[in-house]
């Protein structure tokens, strides 16, 4: 290879390097690469005590699956920076899943957080998501569309103000 080739190439990975280093800047949100796949069908609880299945969920367009257990401050964090001020379409295109919890206590949980009263909530006393979406903590935030996992948001994001952003382009589109 010629140098005037080799230094083409170097300035080429600088370039996108540099490009990478600025949508990380901009975005500043801990997305987390995922596989894609189809949400997992695992056993959770309605808040009603009914058991039921993920896979029953209605998940056509773009939704947010947000996991919290409790006890969890980081949880609590999340759930607070979710409010229908800022997310008129939120609720209706959200589930939250409180692992760890009876149905009766995910529903006080429930009743802490009035502006995703319209969210559809589950508890997930086995902690059965866990496993299924292969979860190393709490909180998580999953983007769904049409029934396919595409990408995560785990802990407390650094800039609420970019993540409310990104969590309401998602559910607009």
């Amino acid at each position: 290879m010629s140098h005037n080739a080799m230094r083409k190439g170097t300035r080429l990975r600088m370039r996108c390097a540099g490009s990478a280093a600025i949508l990380v800047l901009a975005f500043s949100l801990p997305l987390d690469a995922i596989q894609k796949m189809t949400l997992p069908d695992f056993g959770v609880v309605a808040l009603d005590g009914t058991n039921t299945q993920s896979g029953s969920w209605p998940v056509q367009g773009k939704h947010l699956l947000i996991y919290v257990e409790s006890p969890c401050q980081a949880c609590v964090t999340v759930l607070g920076l979710l409010t229908k001020q800022d997310y008129p379409q939120l609720a209706s295109n959200t589930i939250v899943l409180v692992g760890g919890m009876q149905p009766n206590d995910a529903q006080t949980v429930r009743k802490q957080f009035p502006d995703l009263a319209g969210a559809a909530w589950y508890a997930d006393p086995s902690r059965n998501a866990v496993t299924s979406l292969k979860m190393q903590g709490a909180p998580v935030i999953f983007g769904i569309q049409d029934g396919t996992l595409r990408w995560s948001i785990s802990g407390i994001p650094p800039d609420s103000k970019r993540f409310r952003s990104v969590l309401n382009t998602w559910c607009a589109q």
